[in-house]
């Protein structure tokens, strides 16, 4: 990965003059991934991203990176597994380098940083971070000024990597605590977020695929609980949870939060009413952000 160069920022917005990094970003979601590289370009930096975590070993073991930007949940492997296996790699080499001159062990490059990214920041689940061997987290939405701090955390801790600063970055307050109710009807945006994304080019195109890939997400939740299929219930309800908190509709976000417990749990039958909900939502929501595109 090579960071992207400007002159004209000071090393303060583009911190990647100061230490620049090569970056893997692992996110299933089309929505998530502009969003997270966008912040990340905004500091100066580039990633390379993959889908899931077979993607995620191939690349590490392929070339070195400085950090990972690692989704908790994706599909063929989730987050979770995909860090212990990149610790057992680094294990496994190191024992190898026991055996090995000093020279070759100084060309075997550090394992890299681990940053979970998610948006459930119970106690409970950053403890299940924290157990798989990942360094640091996310909460999802990323704000730039935090994703800022964990870059620079990233530097500090280079080289000397240690499992045992999860919650570096405080978790923010439950998105759900600023929405902003539009009309009187079930939709909750956040407005901030939503001024702040129409204002740039860069954020309409965002809107934009995030509607076009809610779109495709909500027929594949509405297969699901028709098709008594738990499992594809949970991971795209899991997806347009974390587009929906990126984008600000916090409303969309906690009705996905819901159905993917549900699909967790295997409750079918709770989470038919739950999806008409979903789907009313959305068409509301949709509604409403083609206005604001539009105007």
């Amino acid at each position: 990965m090579t960071p992207t160069n400007n002159s004209n920022q000071s090393s303060r917005s583009n911190p990647s003059t100061q230490y620049p990094l090569r970056i893997l970003l692992a996110e299933d979601g089309e929505t998530n991934q502009k969003f997270a590289l966008l912040a990340l370009k905004r500091l100066g930096y580039q990633a390379d991203v993959v889908v899931n975590g077979l993607e995620v070993l191939e690349a590490v073991l392929r070339q070195p990176y400085d950090v990972i930007f690692m989704d908790v949940q994706m599909p063929k492997l989730d987050g979770l597994e995909a860090t212990r296996r990149i610790h057992k790699i680094w294990a496994d080499k190191v024992i190898k380098d026991t055996h090995s001159s000093t020279s070759s062990r100084a060309t075997n490059p550090p394992r890299p940083y681990i940053i979970a990214m998610t948006a459930d920041t119970l106690q409970g689940k950053l403890e299940n971070c924290l157990a798989a061997g990942m360094d640091d987290h996310l909460s999802k939405p990323i704000h730039l000024e935090e994703l800022r701090m964990v870059l620079e955390q990233v530097k500090h801790n280079r080289g000397v990597i240690k499992a045992n600063n999860l919650g570096t970055v405080q978790p923010r307050k439950s998105a759900t605590s600023s929405d902003w109710r539009i009309q009187d009807l079930n939709i909750h945006i956040d407005q901030p977020v939503l001024d702040k994304l129409l204002t740039r080019p860069s954020g309409q195109k965002l809107l934009i695929t995030y509607l076009n890939e809610a779109s495709e997400v909500v027929s594949v939740i509405q297969r699901a609980v028709a098709e008594g299929d738990a499992n594809m219930l949970r991971e795209a309800a899991h997806n347009l949870k974390g587009s929906s908190s990126y984008m600000g509709v916090t409303g969309l976000a906690n009705l996905s939060s819901k159905l993917e417990q549900q699909g967790r749990e295997g409750q079918i039958n709770d989470a038919t009413e739950t999806t008409d909900q979903l789907v009313e939502t959305f068409e509301q929501v949709r509604q409403v952000l083609i206005e604001k595109l539009d105007s």
